[in-house]
């Protein structure tokens, strides 16, 4: 018999309730809250904020301006406020970048007047982002965090690079986008991560529109990219390697051909910004102007002169690169580290191209083209400490950097210090922020009171009055002028069609007093050479501006006004 059991019947199954999967949520108020406490907008802010407060009051105080970094404000100013508003007026002989980053503060700051300020704040916002950069890759040397904000206070400090951040030049943005691209090839190098790879590509892409100088830089590092692989424990296939590489290049090379198109297609030659108006090439500011005594002029053609420009630059500069790869050849020897020697070739890839356009003769003397030996020498000595686990031996390293980079900084200021009148602690400001040799360069308090004294006078003349205006030489004229559309600038597109044929068109002509570097610059001097002794029979003298170089005003006589 069957022994009954007691079976339960199975539960009814159901569904189970509806859960609907929570969205992610933006965080917007979280993640600013992260933003601000990190590390690296503490160095940015505070970066920013010491660079602009120095730049806003040496040109509001003392009238201090750099001649190049000048030139990027007024072509973006005349890009926007200008005659004949168009992008292209930011001009396609230097890359675009640092003068269009220049635009916004320009707009920002036109309702007080103050466009001038535009520089100053564009490069002490890239300042910031250098100084972040250069954080994360000592991060990566392994460099203490104490230590760590010695070498960035020591590198910020350096007279060039207080210069340049100081005064809107184009150097701030090329030097942060190349520690960026460094940043990313250690990425790359230590971890093996892709997206390295990337960082490095874009970095030097963006740093080729700053300044032709990155062309070297990319070189150097698809050289450096074939050394690790070549060094490498672990190596990869050649293919991987092909695949880095096209990674790597694509970005610049396609950077660098869009440059040329826009040059072409624009301008209507593909190299025009080799052989325009303004180029190295076509300016007197160059070391094939200058005379056998000079020591650019010397380095031309010369591989002996162009060695003891460079070792010349390398005193006045800074000697740390030189020691730095001293010191690294040394480890390299020692422990057999043949890899490490990408980090000499990233370091003076930029420092050997300037050396290169010296020996052409087309650099312009000033020690700023040098300024990469200070990042360069930075990322040298970088690698040596991370290079040494010896507590002692990273002290050496450390006491050394501190002498090698407040050398400098002690050399450049003795050398102005006699030349400024100013008291203390003003003197110490203007003895720190005018850079080496340039200070008939920078510290342009005449030249810009030649110019507001030109203003004024057009300022009091009706508000119709067309007049030409040479902008390659009369930078600052634009940015105080009550009405710069009556001006027609050489960034006008039509500025050459005027100047050929300017009667009916303009009423008057500023002509440059014609000094060996007005007739280099001045469009107006090159179609007239005659116009400043008044033998253009068109023109009639109307005045005089007092300067120790003299501008002149001309009217330009119109026979159809005349007659009425």
């Amino acid at each position: 018999m069957l022994r009954e059991t007691n079976s339960i019947p199975p539960a009814a199954l159901t569904p189970p309730a509806y859960a609907p999967v929570e969205k992610n949520k933006l965080r917007i108020k979280e993640n600013f809250y992260k933003l601000i406490k990190h590390p690296s907008t503490t160095v940015f802010l505070i970066t920013f904020f010491i660079y602009a407060v120095i730049g806003i009051y040496g040109t509001l105080t003392y009238d201090i301006s750099d001649y190049e970094g000048l030139s990027r404000v007024s072509q973006a100013f005349s890009a926007v406020f200008g005659r004949d508003p168009h992008l292209s007026a930011i001009g396609f002989i230097w890359p675009p970048l640092p003068a269009i980053s220049d635009i916004p503060f320009i707009i920002l700051l036109r309702p007080f007047r103050l466009e001038i300020l535009s520089g100053t704040l564009m490069s002490a916002i890239y300042a910031g982002f250098t100084l972040v950069q250069l954080n994360n890759i000592l991060t990566r040397f392994t460099v203490e965090t104490g230590w760590r904000y010695v070498w960035m206070i020591l590198f910020g400090i350096q007279p060039l690079i207080l210069h340049n951040a100081a005064l809107g030049m184009s150097e701030t943005p090329f030097i942060g986008f190349l520690l960026f691209s460094f940043n990313g090839y250690l990425i790359w190098r230590q971890e093996r991560k892709n997206r390295g790879i990337m960082l490095a590509a874009i970095g030097v892409w963006l740093a080729l529109y700053c300044r032709y100088e990155a062309l070297a830089w990319t070189a150097a590092m698809v050289a450096c990219i074939c050394w690790t692989w070549l060094f490498s424990k672990g190596k990869t296939s050649p293919e991987k390697l092909e695949a880095d590489l096209l990674s790597y290049l694509v970005p610049p090379a396609y950077g660098f051909m869009f440059w040329i198109f826009l040059n072409w297609t624009i301008m209507g030659d593909p190299i025009y910004f080799l052989v325009g108006p303004g180029a190295t090439s076509n300016t007197p500011d160059t070391a094939q102007t200058y005379g056998s005594n000079h020591l650019w002029y010397y380095a031309m053609n010369s591989i002996s002169g162009s060695l003891r420009l460079l070792l010349t630059e390398i005193a006045f500069v800074g000697p740390l690169l030189a020691v730095a790869t001293l010191a690294l050849l040394l480890v390299i020897f020692i422990k057999k580290r043949w890899i490490d020697f990408d980090f000499i070739m990233l370091g003076w890839s930029v420092v050997l191209f300037t050396v290169l356009i010296g020996f052409r003769g087309y650099l312009p003397a000033f020690s700023r083209y040098f300024i990469w030996l200070i990042p360069g020498g930075i990322i040298v000595m970088g690698a040596v400490y991370s290079s040494l686990k010896n507590k002692v031996l990273r002290f050496v390293v450390n006491l050394l950097l501190i002498g090698l980079l407040a050398y400098p900084i002690i050399n450049q200021i003795s050398k102005k210090w006699d030349l400024i009148q100013d008291p203390i602690p003003q003197k110490i400001l203007l003895s720190w922020i005018i850079a080496g040799e340039q200070q008939s360069v920078s510290y342009e308090n005449s030249s810009l009171d030649e110019m507001q004294m030109i203003a004024e006078y057009l300022n009091a003349q009706p508000e119709d009055t067309i007049t030409i205006v040479d902008h390659s030489i009369s930078m600052s004229l634009a940015l105080m002028v009550d009405h710069p559309e009556n001006l027609v600038m050489t960034t006008d597109t039509d500025f050459f069609d005027i100047l050929k044929n300017p009667i009916g068109k303009a009423d008057q002509i500023l002509v440059p007093y014609p000094s060996f570097d007005a007739r280099g610059r001045s469009q107006v001097l090159k179609y007239y050479p005659g116009i400043y002794e008044g033998f253009e029979t068109w023109t009639t003298f109307k005045y005089e501006f007092s300067s120790p170089l003299p501008w002149r005003l001309y009217e330009i006589n119109d026979p159809a006004k005349a007659g009425n």
